[in-house]
């Protein structure tokens, strides 16, 4: 296993394909989690929680579809989370519920067509809100409304009318 005291774990690159519930509970102190390049296609409710330290979670180039509230459990701290090229369509209302110290996230080369109102209610510290080439058509009134700290949004590659 990996030893207690890791601070930053790369697995990119690798054939994972499922993150199970507790996977990284011995693993409490690391603040970089890099998954990028794997297969992974879900993560199992508290997946990553009692991760209070982590910083940062790179999840990009995988096929994750869906994602519920249980991913966020236990994510309190989080201020990177990168989620570009994977395969989620449209975002749980709730899936970022427990991130309220995220200041970066990235959901560019996606499949999402819909962001309900409620997705990023909690994140009053983002910075950075990265929605490009995705499929958005319309974007509701107040949809960004609760980011009161938001300085990038980018909406680019998408088609809004």
């Amino acid at each position: 296993g990996v030893p207690p005291s890791t601070e930053l774990l790369d697995l990119s690159d690798n054939f994972i394909s499922i993150i199970p519930k507790k996977v990284f509970s011995k693993n409490r102190k690391l603040r970089i989690l890099l998954l990028q390049n794997n297969n992974i296609r879900g993560v199992e409710d508290g997946g990553f929680s009692q991760m209070e330290f982590l910083q940062k979670l790179d999840l990009s180039w995988n096929r994750i579809s869906t994602l519920t509230e249980g991913f966020s459990i236990g994510l309190t701290f989080l201020q990177e989370l990168q989620l570009s090229h994977n395969q989620l369509a449209n975002l749980d209302s709730r899936c970022f519920f427990h991130l309220d110290g995220l200041q970066k996230l990235n959901l560019t080369n996606n499949s999402i067509h819909a962001v309900q109102m409620r997705s990023f209610s909690s994140m009053s510290s983002l910075r950075q809100l990265h929605l490009q080439d995705n499929q958005l058509t319309s974007l509701r009134s107040g949809t960004f409304s609760m980011l009161r700290s938001l300085e990038v949004l980018n909406l680019a590659g998408n088609q809004i009318s």
